[in-house]
């Protein structure tokens, strides 16, 4: 029986080299990537996390929206996820990110 070749991405390498670059910085990071749907954009996270070796991400799918609709999924995933924390606006995600680096859910480099 002959072995499968991994999974990679197909077309997307300047794209996943930039995800490199900026996870090679081991600091927070807010990031937006759009396009179609069902192109592969989650994929290419997956992968780039694994080639910086992250197994711990705070990662939240957001579809295009304003800060309410931002702040609304945010707390759904918080729901989701069991944690108590809800935000009602971009700046306490922002200080919510720090106070969850800062405590034992979470190691940050």
């Amino acid at each position: 029986m002959t072995k499968a070749a991994p999974w990679s991405i197909y077309g997307r390498h300047a794209e996943l080299q930039q995800l490199q670059d900026i996870l090679a910085r081991r600091r927070w990071f807010f990031l937006q990537i759009s396009d179609r749907r069902r192109i592969g954009k989650t994929a290419l996270i997956q992968q780039a996390l694994q080639g910086a070796g992250i197994t711990r991400t705070l990662y939240i799918q957001i579809p295009d929206s304003d800060p309410a609709g931002v702040v609304a999924s945010c707390n759904g995933y918080l729901e989701t996820f069991g944690l108590d924390e809800r935000i009602s606006s971009l700046g306490e995600l922002a200080r919510l990110i720090g106070t969850l680096c800062g405590s034992r859910l979470c190691r940050c480099a």
